[in-house]
């Protein structure tokens, strides 16, 4: 269970994130959801059960084989591509990953197109522009930009090339699954 201090943290800062998009004209693709749905709060609360309750939900949803309404994996979206084409996608994401010094987990391993890894990547990249652009002092300010273009060129490639592509499907299909609980204020956060 996630404790009630960094429950609050993940709130407050949707609520920011929100506000932010409030004040902007982004604009949706047709059926998107807008920045309402970006309210943490029931799926805070919920992520504050025991660890048994959200496992089962997990389980129900998810199962131990493998989901075809909703499976975490981009290139289970590529309906019509072949194998060949599945693994070229992969070795793409995996491409990325290895650009910015990153490798998937040997003690667990799973595929490069898993969601949780996609997201992470784009996390990492933030962090790396955030620490790009507050970069150290007597740092020329040239290689700060260089870095910050980097990171926002990949960031924005990999969202365009990977994410856009299959998260409004994956979402459709968690929010079918999963019918009611966190896992599906999850869907409507990840829609939005």
């Amino acid at each position: 269970a996630l404790d009630a201090g960094n429950r609050a943290l993940a709130v407050a800062a949707m609520d920011e994130l929100r506000g932010w998009a409030d004040d902007r004209e982004i604009p949706r693709n047709p059926g998107e959801p807008g920045s309402e749905c970006l309210d943490l709060r029931h799926l805070a609360a919920a992520l504050g059960e025991e660890p048994e309750t959200l496992g089962g939900e997990f389980d129900r949803v998810f199962g131990l084989v493998s989901n075809k309404e909703c499976p975490p994996y981009e290139t289970e979206f590529n309906r019509e591509g072949d194998d060949f084409q599945r693994a070229q996608q992969m070795a793409d994401v995996a491409g990325f990953y290895r650009a910015f010094g990153l490798t998937t987990s040997r003690a667990l391993p799973d595929r490069p197109d898993h969601l949780v890894l996609e997201l992470e990547f784009v996390s990492l990249l933030l962090t790396k522009k955030r620490l790009a652009r507050d970069a150290r002092a007597g740092e020329p300010e040239d290689l700060a930009l260089e870095r910050l273009a980097v990171c926002e060129k990949a960031r924005k490639d990999f969202v365009a090339e990977h994410l856009v592509g299959w998260i409004p499907r994956f979402s459709q299909g968690l929010s079918r699954k999963a019918g009611a609980g966190y896992l599906f204020d999850l869907s409507s956060i990840l829609a939005a």
